[in-house]
């Protein structure tokens, strides 16, 4: 059906054939004249951006077989407007919101074709990351900090100025999003008790609005949220849009009150857009092409029933009937649209982001861990009580083991726990870390903030306090009850093995953590990695056709360096007449203590190596 041009809503909010000068005194957004209101860190001026995508196509490969997701999308984004993307799931309403943020890009497995330009430059061309944010549907935060905690962080990471200035900042972005009363609040999660999930929401906002974005792209923000709190976070979003932002945003059937409060829309159906304009004029769009909406219900409820496909693999006659028509009108009222109104790219940055490596960003990334690492109980206090308890059971049951040459064998039993214990104790501790933080990793990595080096590296650091202390009150707890050679520098050694021990073993949680996907993963990996490695320790085999797993065994170089220094110079009430009493050749360790420390050292070395790697090779994914 074809629509007169004076029959004709406003499709595309830019379209009229006004003069520029009574386009510039009617228009809505910011002239040219104003266009720079904005300053960035650096007192330069910070343009307002118009997002305009022309013939946007993308293409994926599933099992051999192409699939067109989008077909040829055109559309706009301009400040001082909130453009809601609508459709059914499935549509392509995330991918083209993927694409225009610039989160998909051509690879093996998907192509995308078309240009999305920001005020006429191409955002590949730009750092388009430094003026926009993206906001995702899953909350991504760090569960130990409170709110202010986390926008003071982000800030760090992302802002320049001194800490007044930043403080400054952050005080008015909780003003802003209305945060105040929970500003002191733990963010938590599924598991520890934080804010609710409309202040969760707000919150993930906030980390990106410190910023200063002018563009803030947003993937159904209100998902999981009730109706009540979903208008005020729609009601926040368009107070940032009133300050000359562009937001855009797909948001999922929306009630009717936060429905018209959009200035633009966009409605896919099956790679398709089959209306851009505004939303309170979309109901007399609709009723002229032939789909009239009843005055009870809500229109995006109306909308939905009509783009309804039952399976878009088979559609029927009647789908694709109705598919064609909409098209059809859609195409005959775009064709009346003029060029898009033009902002300045005078001012905007065409270097792309890179990671930055400082002292600074490595500081802050060291308070955040530190402080998140001390609230999680897994990650500190339940270390420690494991090494208390586990410690203490050893010596109730083999207190004061003596130093006859029947305690040996008792003496290789509770070297051995140790071993066991301290590399287990790491790796399930450890293994956890990375799992859990991957994605806040990603988002920041893939933003610039920070690179890989310095997030291992802050990682590294601010655990140390809590293993040295862990393992020094589990050494002091052993060593003396069970009767150990009682000599200061035997103590040191022992407990330094410990030390060691335990940074193998989490050395093997790091490396476990960085190549699994999710906390379930790398649970079930550790114990199927560690056990066969526990099988040669030294205490259980020491010959067979695998003999050369023992060399890359942390158990093995563990029990043998704690053998290495408790046997060496102890004398033992051997019976003269019988054989010579040596446990070491026994258990088959010739190797020096030097070397046992040194293998370990290694084994540290290599496994963080491994870990850090994968590590930049996920962050280097997550930007393509």
């Amino acid at each position: 059906m074809s629509l007169s041009p004076e029959e004709s809503p406003n499709i595309i909010d830019n379209s009229n054939s006004v003069s520029k000068e009574k386009q510039a005194e009617n228009s809505p957004y910011p002239s040219e004249s104003d266009a720079f209101s904005v300053t960035d860190g650096n007192d330069s001026p910070v343009p307002k951006i118009q997002l305009v995508w022309e013939d946007v196509k993308f293409q994926v490969k599933i099992k051999d077989k192409e699939q067109m997701i989008l077909k040829g999308v055109s559309g706009s984004a301009n400040p001082g407007e909130f453009l809601a993307i609508m459709g059914l799931s499935g549509a392509g309403k995330t991918s083209l919101l993927n694409i225009i943020a610039g989160r998909i890009k051509s690879s093996d497995s998907s192509r995308v074709t078309g240009s999305i330009k920001a005020n006429g430059v191409d955002i590949s061309k730009m750092n388009f990351q430094k003026y926009s944010a993206y906001i995702t549907q899953e909350d991504v935060l760090l569960p130990f900090l409170t709110v202010k905690e986390s926008l003071m962080f982000s800030a760090k990471l992302k802002c320049s100025g001194t800490s007044y200035e930043i403080a400054n900042k952050v005080d008015k972005i909780i003003d802003e999003l209305r945060l105040g009363k929970v500003a002191h609040n733990r963010i938590g999660n599924a598991v520890v008790k934080g804010i609710s999930g409309g202040e969760r929401k707000r919150v993930c906002i906030a980390t990106e609005l410190v910023s200063e974005p002018q563009v803030i792209i947003l993937d159904e923000p209100t998902s999981g949220l009730d109706s009540f709190t979903a208008e005020v976070l729609v009601d926040l979003l368009l107070e940032q849009a009133k300050k000359g932002k562009t937001v855009v945003s797909t948001i999922h059937q929306p009630s009717a009150s936060i429905f018209f409060k959009f200035q633009k829309l966009i409605l896919v159906s099956e790679g398709f857009i089959i209306y851009q304009g505004s939303a309170k004029a979309s109901r007399k769009y609709f009723s002229k092409i032939g789909y009239k909406s009843p005055a009870n219900i809500n229109p995006p409820d109306f909308y939905m029933r009509i783009l309804h496909i039952t399976d878009r693999h088979h559609m029927t006659d009647e789908e694709l009937e109705t598919l064609e028509h909409l098209r059809e009108a859609y195409n005959n009222v775009k064709d009346h649209k003029d060029q898009v109104l033009e902002y300045d790219s005078t001012h905007l940055d065409l270097v792309n982001v890179q990671q930055t490596q400082s002292l600074k960003k490595l500081g802050t990334l060291c308070k955040r861990s530190f402080i998140d690492g001390m609230r999680n109980p897994g990650k500190s206090h339940m270390i420690i009580m494991f090494y208390i308890v586990t410690s203490a059971l050893i010596d109730l049951i083999f207190h004061d083991l003596g130093n006859d040459y029947d305690a040996v064998q008792n003496i290789n039993g509770v070297l051995t726990f140790c071993s066991i214990n301290s590399v287990m104790i790491a790796n399930s501790s450890c293994s956890l870390t990375f799992p859990g933080e991957k994605v806040v990793y990603l988002k920041e990595y893939s933003q610039g903030l920070y690179g890989a080096f310095n997030y291992f590296l802050a990682k590294m650091f601010t655990e140390l306090p809590v293993q040295i202390l862990a393992t020094l009150i589990a050494s002091v707890m052993l060593y003396f009850p069970l009767g150990l050679q009682m000599e200061a520098d035997k103590f040191f050694l022992f407990w330094l093995i410990i030390f060691l021990t335990f940074l193998t073993g989490s050395g093997l949680g790091y490396m476990i953590g960085a190549l699994c996907d999710s906390e379930n993963t790398a649970s079930a990996a550790s114990p199927m990695l560690t056990a066969p490695l526990m099988a040669f320790g030294g205490l259980y085999s020491n010959a067979s056709a695998f003999k050369w797993v023992r060399y890359i065994s942390p158990f093995k170089w563990s029990f043998e360096g704690l053998a290495v220094n408790q046997y060496n110079g102890m004398d033992f009430d051997c019976d003269p007449d019988g054989p010579e009493c040596d446990p070491l050749d026994d258990l088959g360790f010739y190797n020096k203590l030097g070397i046992c420390i040194l293998a370990q050292i290694i084994y540290i070395i290599v496994t963080r190596i491994i870990a850090y790697i994968e590590l930049k090779s996920l962050g280097a994914k997550a930007k393509k």
